[in-house]
C-alpha cells in the first residue's frame, strides 16, 4: 500500500493506507469481505446511463481520484515519488481501494460527516481492526485528505504544517482513469490474508521457540534421535507442548521414528499453525554446519554470534514435507541455497531468532540470504535489504 513505500516513519498510517505492515488477528468488516465487495458498484455514468446531480458530499465523493501530492509536516517525501506518479484513489458509496503501480488495496470502508467543521472521515482498514480518524476538504474535483501519524487522533485544522504531525492526501478526480478491476482487487486482498496468516503462524512457533529455550536451555534440535544417532520426529512434534498440543504430543511415542504404526496415525492430526489442511508443511529449518539448528543437542542462544535478530530459525520451504518427518532443508555454504518460497508465488517468509518475522520477495540477495543462515557469520546483513 501507499505505506508501505512512505518512509517519513515507521510508524506513520496514512488514511488510504490502512493495511499497514501489521501482524494482527484478521477481523472482516460488517458483513464479511464478500459483503463489502458486493456493496461495491460501478456509477451508473460508466454503463452509459443518465445520473442524477449528487445531493451530498457522499455521493459527490464517488469516482476515481488521482493523487496529486503527499504531504507530512507540510513537506513532500521525495521517496514517495512513484505513489504520487501512480496513485489512484477509487472511491465507491460504501467501500474505497487505493491502488499504486500495480498494487490493489481494499475494500476500505468509510464514514463521513459533512456536518462537522471541519468536515470528519472515518476509514477502516478491510480487517476491521483499525480506524484513521481524519478531516476532508472537497470542492469540485479537488480533494484533500488529513490524517494525524500515529496514534495522534483527529486533525483540528485543514492544514500540514511543519511539526504538525499530519499528513495531507491531494487528489483530483480523473474520470478517464483506467477501472477497477474488482476480481483483481479481491485476489490481492487474499493474498494479504494468506500471508498475514503464514506471518502470524511463523510468529507463534517463534514464541513456542524461545519457551522451549527457556524450559530446556536451548532451542529444540532439528530431530529427536535414538540411540544409535537415527532420527525419529521432527521438531515440529517436540515443540507441541509449547502450542497448546500436550494432548496431541502424548499420543506420539517418542522412542519410534515417524511413520511407525503409532506414530503415522497422527499425521492426520497435524495442527493448523503447521497449515492449514493435509498432513504436509511448509515450513521448516536449515540443517548443516553453522545452521541455528546444527548437531542433535540444539543450540544455545549464546551460540548465535551473528545475532538473534540477523539469523533465521524457520522459513517457508520450496517443498512441503510430512509434518512429522524428521526432514528439513540441508544447508551448505558453498554450494546453490535449499529451494525456497513453494507456498506463495511471490516470495516467503522468514522468521528470525528474535521472534521477527520477514516476507522475501522471490528476486533477492543470495550472499545475504547465507549469512542469516549461518548463527556465527561476520557479514552484517539487514533482513530488510535482501529483497532486490
Amino acid at each position: 500500500m501507499f505505506i508501505t513505500k512512505i518512509t517519513i516513519s515507521a510508524v506513520l498510517i496514512l488514511g488510504i493506507a490502512l493495511i499497514g505492515t501489521g501482524l494482527g488477528f484478521l477481523v472482516p468488516v460488517a458483513g464479511g469481505y464478500k459483503a463489502a465487495a458486493a456493496q461495491v458498484k460501478a456509477p451508473a455514468a460508466a454503463e452509459g446511463k443518465q445520473v442524477p446531480a449528487p445531493k451530498n458530499d457522499r455521493e459527490k465523493l464517488v469516482g476515481t481520484w488521482k493523487l496529486t501530492a503527499l504531504l507530512f509536516d507540510g513537506k513532500p517525501d521525495p521517496k514517495a515519488d512513484e505513489i504520487v506518479k501512480t496513485g489512484f484513489l477509487y472511491i465507491f458509496t460504501d467501500a474505497i481501494y487505493s491502488k499504486w503501480a500495480d498494487k490493489i488495496d481494499g475494500p476500505m470502508t468509510y464514514q463521513i460527516d459533512e456536518t462537522q467543521k471541519p468536515k470528519t472521515i472515518d476509514m477502516t482498514d478491510d480487517r476491521g481492526k483499525r480506524t484513521e480518524l481524519g478531516i476532508y476538504l472537497l470542492e469540485g474535483d479537488s480533494l484533500k485528505l488529513y490524517f494525524a501519524k500515529g496514534e495522534g487522533g483527529r486533525p483540528k485544522e485543514l492544514a500540514s504544517k511543519e511539526g504538525s504531525q499530519v499528513v495531507l492526501i491531494t487528489l483530483k478526480r480523473d474520470p478517464k482513469a483506467e477501472k477497477l478491476d474488482l476480481k483483481k482487487a479481491e485476489a490481492a486482498r487474499q493474498k494479504r490474508i494468506d500471508r498475514l496468516a503464514s506471518a502470524r503462524n511463523l510468529m507463534q512457533i517463534g514464541l513456542a521457540m524461545h519457551e522451549y529455550h527457556d524450559k530446556n536451555g536451548h532451542f529444540p534440535a532439528a530431530a529427536t534421535y535414538d540411540k544409535n544417532g537415527k532420527p525419529l520426529l521432527s521438531w515440529r512434534v517436540a515443540l507441541l507442548p509449547y502450542l497448546q498440543q500436550d494432548d496431541l504430543f502424548r499420543q506420539f511415542k517418542e522412542d519410534e521414528p515417524w511413520h511407525s504404526e503409532n506414530n503415522k496415525k497422527l499425521l492426520d492430526r497435524m495442527p493448523a499453525i503447521y497449515g492449514m489442511e493435509g498432513k504436509e508443511t511448509f515450513y521448516q529449518v536449515f540443517t548443516g554446519k553453522d545452521t541455528a539448528f546444527e548437531g542433535k543437542d540444539g543450540i544455545k542462544i549464546q551460540d548465535i554470534n551473528a545475532g538473534l535478530a540477523r539469523t533465521i530459525l524457520v522459513a517457508e520451504a520450496g517443498k512441503p514435507v510430512p509434518w512429522t518427518k524428521p526432514e528439513e532443508m540441508n544447508y551448505d555454504a558453498g554450494k546453490p541455497l535449499p529451494k525456497l518460497g513453494g507456498l506463495f508465488k511471490d516470495g516467503f517468509h522468514i522468521l528470525l531468532a528474535d521472534g521477527a518475522v520477514r516476507f522475501i520477495g522471490t528476486k533477492f540477495n543470495e550472499k545475504g540470504m547465507h549469512a542469516l543462515i549461518q548463527r556465527n557469520s561476520m557479514e552484517v546483513v539487514d533482513p530488510e535489504d535482501l529483497n532486490k
